[in-house]
């Protein structure tokens, strides 16, 4: 579903009360269109509904018109400033924002994270774990196992499939041979 039709069915859904729905919709555009700051917006308007300062707080950080109760709130869940960035979820440097005030907010929590870790930070370079919720576990080392886990799965399946596509192979042969 493009992406104006995908806002306009969360706006709807925000209106109608339907916020858990809206909150999920505007989760998957904020995946894929990751610098778009009127879906951060209404992702930030949808934990808002819910009663979430902290996640209202993160999605409306880059907004022109932000909550200082919300950033408050997202600034004491995460302290660490290159952790924010992180959990911002901004794949780009800070020149990729559309506005004047996000440009400014990133290059300034930028700076406090260097400062902060005595080394240069940039936002493309952070491990970003997609646009988890407060709270979430980022995965680690249980989420490094579990793609282990798939991808032996995915060895032994299609070794199994080799496996079975050459036998049939060798039967044909027999049988035309």
């Amino acid at each position: 579903m493009p992406r104006d039709v995908t806002l306009a069915r969360a706006r709807a859904e925000l209106a109608s009360g339907s916020v858990p729905m809206a909150t999920q919709r505007l989760r998957g555009l904020a995946g894929t269109f990751p610098l778009d700051l009127e879906i951060r917006a209404q992702l930030a308007e949808a934990y808002r509904a819910q009663g979430n300062l902290v996640q209202a707080g993160r999605w409306a950080y880059l907004s022109d018109h932000r909550d200082a109760t919300e950033t408050a709130a997202f600034e004491r869940a995460t302290p660490d400033p290159r952790e924010r960035m992180r959990v911002l979820g901004w794949p780009a440097d800070e020149e990729a924002a559309s506005t004047p005030t996000a440009v400014q907010r990133l290059t300034a929590l930028r700076a406090a994270a260097e400062e902060r870790h005595g080394a240069p930070v940039r936002y493309s370079d952070l491990c970003w774990s997609g646009n988890g919720a407060e709270g979430e576990d980022s995965g680690g080392w249980l989420e490094a196992l579990g793609c282990a886990a798939v991808a032996g799965l995915l060895v032994i399946v299609v070794g199994l499939f080799l496996l079975g596509t050459l036998h049939g192979a060798w039967i044909v042969a027999r049988w035309l041979f």
